[in-house]
């Protein structure tokens, strides 16, 4: 058993980081070549454990309103720290 999980700049599902990309990355046809769809935001009210999201104010990879819903949809004890001035590899 766990005791807790950290989550550092995550994104709520894969199909959602395609539309979050540049236009022609929206255009793609996901729903044909992407099987698994990594749905983080659908599992995260499984959780038990305590939960810490970090994730960059100026995140450009993946936006940090990913990491608020994914915080919104957790039951469990949880925490977000969204870090000021911090991008997607320097939350630290």
């Amino acid at each position: 058993d766990m005791a807790g999980a950290i989550v550092q700049s995550s994104f709520t599902s894969i199909w959602d980081m395609l539309d979050f990309q540049p236009i022609y990355y929206r255009l793609f046809p996901k729903r044909l070549f992407i099987h698994q769809r990594f749905d983080s935001i659908s599992k995260v009210k499984s959780l038990r454990m305590p939960i810490l999201l970090i994730h960059g104010i100026c995140d450009r990879t993946v936006p940090a309103t990913m990491s608020q819903a994914l915080f919104d949809g957790i039951t469990a004890p949880k925490e977000l720290w969204l870090v000021p001035d911090a991008a997607h590899n320097n939350v630290a």
